[in-house]
């Protein structure tokens, strides 16, 4: 089964990789930009460089392909300088996250492509997705209508991770939540700013892109990707249990948090006493939270959140980051 993967150099789709390149009965292709490191990506792995923008190139690449996996976004949740250093505005963002996608839709439709799995953001989510305004969620939603709107020969099903977790972690996305408990020299696990994030595997999601190109499997249109909502100290307190690294947690009602603790901690951080600066604290995080009937949600057997965690762990250790 050829399978083209486009967003394959990222966290999710380095693991999905792994996976792909060890069952004979695919045969991976993978999109890669100039720019792209592909240095982690499994040396059977055939790439593929290009822009999703040529319809020539996508003709040429899509010629024999029988399932996609749509990974490659941009995210646009940055904001104030970084968001203008970076160049992220909703044009940007349109273009790669909703006229990208439409141009490889078009072309998995002109090639007889079987099956289609988009990536979305549980942010997006019809049911429970939140702050649907910003350009992120909205290009997701605009994308999402190209499936769902439209017709199409190929079966297709959009998938909504949550917060997640799990080796391979090249880029750091998860890193600084591990670093802050296992090499925080006062507080272990730190002060923390009030929230929850709903944790799961990445192999979980992993397994659940394999499930859906299963040409057995009856797809649904939508699969939530969740495991389970864990506040933040809980968090940092199984952290900090897998670690070794057993200390004090000091929860902080929210109005403390965002007036009180900021210049704190950039004190503690200035003195090498604290891994980050206090501005985390200002606002209760959120990480891909969902409501309790959808958590555990993915179509496969999935771990538990000290399972996700250890291994994460174990990932880190074995590259000496932890």
């Amino acid at each position: 089964m050829k399978c083209f993967v486009t967003g394959g150099t990222g966290f999710i789709g380095v693991n999905l990789l792994e996976t792909l390149a060890a069952d004979p009965s695919y045969e991976p292709v993978v999109l890669v930009r100039q720019s792209s490191n592909t240095d982690h990506l499994p040396q059977s792995i055939e790439t593929v460089t290009g822009d999703l923008s040529s319809p020539d190139f996508l003709d040429e690449v899509m010629a024999d392909v029988d399932v996609v996996v749509h990974l490659a976004a941009i995210y646009g949740g940055y904001t104030g300088t970084l968001r203008d250093q970076l160049g992220v505005d909703w044009e940007r963002i349109k273009h790669i996250n909703v006229d990208g996608t439409s141009a490889l839709v078009d072309a998995a439709d002109r090639h007889g492509v079987d099956r289609f799995v988009f990536f979305s953001t549980i942010l997006a989510h019809p049911e429970f997705g939140r702050n649907l305004h910003e350009d992120y969620q909205r290009s997701k939603l605009k994308a999402e209508r190209l499936f769902t709107e439209t017709n199409h020969e190929f079966e297709y099903s959009i998938l909504y991770p949550t917060f997640v977790i799990g080796p391979r972690d090249y880029r750091l996305n998860r890193f600084s939540h591990f670093q802050r408990v296992a090499t925080n020299v006062v507080f272990a696990p730190p002060l923390y700013a009030p929230g929850a994030y709903n944790v799961v595997h990445v192999q979980d999601v992993v397994d659940s892109v394999v499930y859906c190109l299963d040409p057995e499997v009856n797809l649904d249109d939508r699969y939530v990707l969740s495991g389970e909502n864990v506040s933040t100290g809980k968090l940092y307190r199984h952290i900090g249990q897998l670690t070794d690294n057993r200390g004090l947690v000091v929860p902080m009602p929210f109005a403390v948090s965002k007036h009180v603790l900021p210049p704190v901690v950039n004190f503690l951080h200035e003195k090498d006493l604290f891994p980050a600066p206090g501005d985390q604290f200002q606002t209760p995080t959120d990480g891909g939270t969902v409501p309790k009937r959808q958590t555990f949600r993915a179509p496969v057997e999935q771990r538990s959140t000290l399972e996700t965690l250890a291994d994460a762990i174990e990932w880190y250790e074995s590259v000496g980051l932890l």
